[in-house]
Parts: C-alpha cells; structure tokens; sequence
C-alpha cells in the first residue's frame, strides 16, 4: 500500500471518529439544566379544578428546574423546595435512576425522549403514570 493512500485511509477514519465522538454520550446530553416545561400525572382533572391547577402548573413552570450535573450530582427544584440526589443512566442510557440524599431508596424514570433541547422522563407513581417534559 503506498504513502498516499494509507494517508486517505487514516484521514477517513480520524473524521468518522470525530463525528460520532463530536455526538456525546446520553448522559452528557443529559447533564444540563432543565426547565419543567410540561408534567402529568395521567389523571383526568375535574371541570371545576382546571383552572386552579392551569393557574398552579404556570406558577411551577416559571421557576422549576432539573439541574442535571456531569459529576453525578443533581438538583430538583419544584414550588420553592429543593431536592437534591445523585441520578445515573442504565447501560443503555433508557432510565433515569436517582437517589435522594439521605434515603436509600431509588427511584426509576423512564427516559423516553432525549435531544439537545428537550428530555421526558416517565414513570410509575401508584397507579399514575408521571410524564414530565423538560426543555433547556
């Protein structure tokens, strides 16, 4: 093989490895702050409650946020309480799984939805189904 075209070669595969490292891993896409952008419980809510939780839900949006750190480290603040708590992805990056600091209990999301500017997190809470949609 001569000079040139091992050259070729070894410039291929240097930008294909740049371009697929250039993507970032699920969690680095995930470690970020997030705003609450929209959050269910699955629940229909009652004509004459609607508009008080309408009115609660763009309060909460305002000032909500998932701080998501690379260490490992995350903070959930929701109605003025912060919650802070380690989270890690599973091997292939579809659950979130967190722990409260203090407890031992952890707590699994699915992630259902993860982009540059939009994760969904979804998940079991007695017998509702949580959806949260986070945007940046």
């Amino acid at each position: 093989m001569n000079m040139k075209k091992m050259l070729s070669y070894v410039l291929v595969a240097l930008l294909i490895t740049g371009l697929f490292a250039c993507k970032g891993s699920k969690a680095d896409m995930m470690a970020a702050k997030w705003k609450i952008s929209d959050m269910s419980d699955g629940r229909e809510i009652p004509a004459e409650q609607k508009e008080q939780v309408d009115k609660m839900m763009a309060e909460m949006k305002k000032t909500a946020y998932f701080d998501i750190k690379k260490d490992g480290k995350m903070e959930v603040s929701m109605m003025g309480h912060v919650t802070k708590m380690t989270w890690k992805l599973n091997e292939d990056g579809t659950k979130l799984i967190t722990k409260e600091d203090g407890k031992d209990k952890e707590e699994t999301l699915a992630v259902s939805e993860l982009s540059d500017k939009k994760l969904v997190l979804q998940g079991d809470e007695g017998t509702n189904k949580v959806k949260i949609t986070l945007e940046k």
